[in-house]
């Protein structure tokens, strides 16, 4: 580090010791994040030091990596120092273990600023920051009151001190729970809860005994929503109890104490993978084998799992259907060939077998519904026709019609687009 540059550092008030040099250490790990909350995931792909904050594209570290910064900053007296982080995608500034800046998320370049005051002598400085994939930038200053803006890396002397980032974690679980909660108010706010009970105190006065309190709560609800979200930003513990409280409101409200579900247990497929695909493209798009999924009844009212079926072959589960009587269901999956097939289970979990019989080096069969006359509809590619939109790149399904046993099979539409998820509808018509 040359003399000069010593003198600088001194008449910006940052008083750093000749004898330090101007740079952090840096630590990255390649693997995708998507906050920092996960900050050294991955295989560790680089380390050393730099005397310069930025993304580090130019090191080849692939797609998607992280990068952890760390060094000592060294004042010789007390001041007010405002930092400033910008990136793409997070990134979060810590001084002593302590947050000053959280930028985290998947994002474009982002900027955000925060002054604090800091003792005379020498502070921890953590930054960290990832790029998820695509773009990426990352930028990170200091000023001191009467100084002008330095990169943070040439105030620093290298540290090889990582963040503790227990408490982070711990964190980004909350404001994870807390950006959970507020889809679920988005999507089903106190306005919708409201509706809700008045049909049912309209339609069933008499069994719906508690009705009327409900609806004097979720009025109240729907005053005060607004101010609960906007505190739960900030991850306040009243927020976040008043949310408790209106999660507890709908579910007693619309399922325990509801009389229109007569019912105790539903249907469901638990998985750590939900399939995603076009929307205009058929199941038969997705991965047949690689999934952690399988079928289970849940109890609405004391919320026990009872498990009926999971696949040993990792095969895709799912479009289930339950019979009019309530002892099995047909569900669509995979065979040996991978290729998709209807099947069916008793809800106990016994007499698994494949229904569907059309076979074809590209045919898959899924979708199945039962009929009152017992007869199932379902979906298959056999026709093969091709998506015109996209040039006949994938295959789209018609509606067939089989047999319980799989037998006497015959389609039922002729189209160039898709028939799918078929539905019967209360005049035994199918949608």
């Amino acid at each position: 580090m040359s003399k000069n540059r010593v003198i600088t550092a001194i008449v910006c008030i940052f008083m750093l010791n000749s004898s330090v040099y101007a740079e952090m250490a840096y630590f990255a790990h390649n693997g995708r994040l998507n906050t920092v909350a996960s900050m050294g995931k991955g295989k560790k792909v680089g380390s050393g030091t730099t005397g310069k904050i930025y993304s580090m594209g130019d090191k080849k570290f692939g797609n998607a990596w992280n990068i952890e910064f760390s060094g000592i900053l060294e004042l010789k007296k007390a001041a007010k120092h405002q930092f400033v982080i910008s990136s793409d995608d997070g990134s979060a500034l810590y001084i002593d273990d302590k947050e000053i800046i959280m930028n985290d998320g998947l994002h474009g370049n982002v900027k955000k600023t925060k002054t604090v005051r800091l003792s005379a002598g020498k502070h921890q400085v953590n930054l960290l920051y990832f790029n998820y994939i695509g773009a990426h930038s990352l930028s990170a200053t200091v000023k001191a009151a009467k100084g002008k803006p330095r990169d943070l890396a040439t105030v620093c002397s290298a540290s090889e001190k990582i963040l503790d980032i227990t408490a982070l974690k711990e964190a980004a679980v909350k404001r994870q729970v807390a950006d959970e909660q507020k889809a679920l108010v988005a999507m089903s706010g106190p306005e919708a809860l409201v509706r809700s009970i008045k049909h049912i105190l309209k339609t069933k006065p008499r069994e719906y005994k508690n009705g009327r309190d409900f609806l004097k709560q979720a009025q109240q609800f729907e005053k005060t929503m607004p101010e609960i979200l906007e505190k739960l930003a900030s991850r306040d513990p009243e927020a976040v109890k008043a949310i408790e409280e209106f999660s507890r409101l709908k579910h007693t409200a619309l399922v325990t104490e509801n009389p229109y579900v007569d019912f105790d247990e539903i249907l469901v497929v638990l998985t750590d993978n939900i399939s995603r695909k076009a929307n205009w493209l058929g199941t038969h798009v997705m991965k047949p084998k690689g999934h952690n999924s399988k079928i289970a009844r849940f109890n609405l009212k004391t919320g026990k799992v009872n498990d009926i079926y999971k696949p040993k072959d990792g095969a895709f589960l799912g479009e289930l259907d339950l019979h009019y009587d309530g002892e099995k269901l047909l569900f669509s999956s995979t065979d040996k060939s991978n290729r998709y097939q209807v099947m069916e289970v008793g809800v106990d979990g016994s007499n698994v077998r494949q229904v569907s019989t059309i076979e074809g080096e590209y045919v898959h069969n899924y979708g199945g519904i039962y009929l009152p006359n017992e007869k199932i509809v379902f979906s298959s590619t056999a026709p093969m026709i091709g998506v015109p939109c996209i040039g006949g790149g994938q295959s789209v399904p018609n509606l067939y019609l089989m047999d319980p046993s799989g037998d006497n099979t015959r389609q039922l539409t002729f189209e160039q687009d898709a028939d799918w998820y078929p539905t019967v509808t209360a005049d035994g018509k199918i949608m």
